[in-house]
């Protein structure tokens, strides 16, 4: 927390209802600590990056081939991509469908093959080194 004394009285002020944060164990202690004393619901997402909001107003074909496109570049291993979707339950459904079905069209394989379209993410270095 950037600024200790600020955030506990955010977290304990009687006109804030709910506490949502993103980010690390530590500063997650402190909130749940402060919130404690005002019973108020907390939501926590330790460790989660990048996620697409998916609302049913959106252009439902462009979410999610941007989200494929950008979960897929780098085989997902950039800090920014958006490598997971948080979907609203009424576009639930059409969303899971339409993204399997894009993601069934993708082709792993030897990344200097022409039709590869998702190179490997391990090496033989790597699983030896993760041994």
């Amino acid at each position: 927390m950037c600024c200790p004394e600020a955030d506990d009285r955010l977290v304990r002020h009687p006109g804030v209802g709910k506490i949502s944060f993103t980010g690390g164990i530590p500063t997650a202690r402190k909130i749940l600590d402060a919130a404690r004393h005002t019973l108020k619901p907390v939501v926590l997402e330790l460790g989660g990056k990048s996620a697409n909001l998916v609302f049913p107003d959106a252009d439902l074909e462009a979410t999610v081939a941007m989200s494929i496109q950008s979960c897929f570049t780098m085989a997902g291993q950039g800090c920014v991509l958006a490598t997971r979707m948080l979907v609203h339950r009424d576009v639930y459904d059409e969303v899971v469908s339409a993204t399997a079905t894009a993601i069934s069209a993708l082709r792993v394989g030897d990344p200097f093959a022409p039709e590869t379209t998702l190179g490997p993410v391990m090496n033989k270095t790597a699983n030896e080194d993760s041994a």
